[in-house]
Parts: C-alpha cells; sequence; structure tokens
C-alpha cells in the first residue's frame, strides 16, 4: 500500500499533456479514479499506481513519462507525513525522520542513509521494483528525493552520482538531461550520492504548517495502513462504466 498523495497532481497533468482519453485508459487500468481521493491523504494498492502509469505510457507512446513528470513532483505533496518530516531543523533529522516513520506513506518499501568517509548514500526500496509501470516510479522517487534535500540546500544544487534500480534505457542522455548528474542505472535501489557535510544544513523553505509532531501524526493517521474508502479484492475505489475511446 502507499498513500495516494504520491499520485497528487498526476492524473490532471495526464489529461494537459496527453487528453482526456489517455487518462480515461489509465483510470480504467487501475481500477481507480485518483482525482476523486487525492487529497484524501489516504492508501491505495501500490499496483494501482504502477497500473496507471504503464497505461498512460502504452496509449501516450511515452517511454519517458517518468523523466516528463519529474519537474512536477515535489515532497511536500505527500500529505501529512511530509509536513512532518520537512519540520526538522536540518537535512540529517529531515532524512531520518523520513526513514523511521516511512511506514507512515507506504507499507513494503524501505529507505536507509549511510555515511562513509564523508560520502552520503540515501537510498530507497520499491516493494514495484520489476512490475509493468515500474521504471516512471523509480524515475519519479528520485526526483522526489532530490527534492526533500533541496528543501534544506539550494534550489540548483546536484548530487554526484544518482542510480536506478531500472534496466539502462536505449537512450541514456535523457536521464542526465533531466536531471543533470552522472546516472547509473541498474543498481540494488533508487539512490542519491552527495557530500556528508550537507547533513548539517538547515531547512530553507518556510513550512506550509506549524510545528508538527509524531504524535500529531499518529493522529491524522490513525492507522497507518488504512485504505481510501473500500477495499474490494485489493482493489480501491472501483471505477465503473468508464468510456474508453
Amino acid at each position: 500500500m502507499i498513500s495516494v498523495a504520491a499520485l497528487a497532481g498526476v492524473p490532471a497533468w495526464v489529461r494537459e499533456t496527453f487528453g482526456d482519453g489517455v487518462l480515461r485508459h489509465g483510470n480504467h487500468a487501475a481500477a481507480l479514479d485518483i482525482e476523486l481521493i487525492e487529497d484524501q491523504d489516504c492508501f491505495i494498492p501500490q499496483a494501482t499506481m504502477t497500473s496507471f502509469l504503464y497505461e498512460v505510457e502504452r496509449r501516450a507512446g511515452e517511454e519517458n513519462l517518468g523523466l516528463l513528470l519529474t519537474p512536477y513532483l515535489t515532497f511536500q505533496t505527500y500529505g501529512h507525513w511530509a509536513d512532518y518530516v520537512l519540520a526538522a531543523e536540518t537535512l540529517r533529522g529531515a532524512i531520518d525522520r523520513a526513514v523511521s516513520t516511512l511506514g507512515y506513506h507506504t507499507s513494503g518499501d524501505r529507505m536507509e542513509l549511510s555515511v562513509v568517509r564523508g560520502a552520503a548514500r540515501l537510498s530507497y526500496y520499491n516493494a514495484t521494483r520489476g512490475r509493468a509501470g515500474y521504471a516512471h516510479v523509480a524515475v519519479g522517487t528520485a526526483g522526489v528525493l532530490l527534492d526533500l534535500i533541496r528543501s534544506y540546500l539550494s534550489s540548483d544544487w546536484r548530487p554526484e552520482l544518482l542510480t536506478l534500480d531500472i534496466l539502462r534505457p536505449r537512450k541514456a542522455a535523457p536521464f542526465e538531461d533531466a536531471f543533470l548528474c552522472p546516472i547509473a542505472f541498474e543498481a540494488n535501489a533508487v539512490s542519491v550520492f552527495f557530500g556528508a557535510r550537507f547533513l548539517n544544513h538547515s531547512r530553507r523553505r518556510h513550512l506550509r504548517t506549524g510545528h508538527l509532531t509524531l504524535e500529531d501524526l499518529a493522529r491524522q493517521r490513525f492507522n497507518p495502513t488504512r485504505p481510501c474508502g473500500r477495499i474490494d479484492s485489493g482493489i480501491a475505489f472501483r471505477v465503473p462504466a468508464l468510456r474508453l475511446v
């Protein structure tokens, strides 16, 4: 399961970029109308996300869908969990919060931070790795991790290396053009490598809400794996009578 906030704004972007027809096909494949619930900060099956993205890729004929989406994805759209993480004073504090409370955003995924001789590596292990459509999830994850880090650094900051746990694409240049840093493929996780000195940097972005404690987050969530509405055979909000064109 994953918070529907991970797809906040994506349906509207798909409609504006590829049209209503492509969006309807994506909704049908996911058996979910994400726009109806994207502001609820609740949970959907992770397979719903990959199915939606894969169908949009297929219908739009855009193999680099994730790269096109990445500039529009931010960590702050991740709801109450993001508010709690970004309430930390330093980048190290924010990463520690994200790692220890990831269950308030998703189940099955894992994050870790390692620091060795002045080099830091922030890694994210996605449970949906290997599924059709996962490449777009991996690229989006990389973009969101970078946005989290830039909340404490500068908007033009670049990592030393970015790794993606997907097969090397036929054309790798668009990935380096999008992220403006060296990219390595076929890794075991989506990872961002950077100097450990940056971990002590203080937050540069103003929070949209006041100070949020872990207790506040728990009260907002009640149950970190609560689904959106009624779950029927593992699918949330089954979409009836979608007209496909």
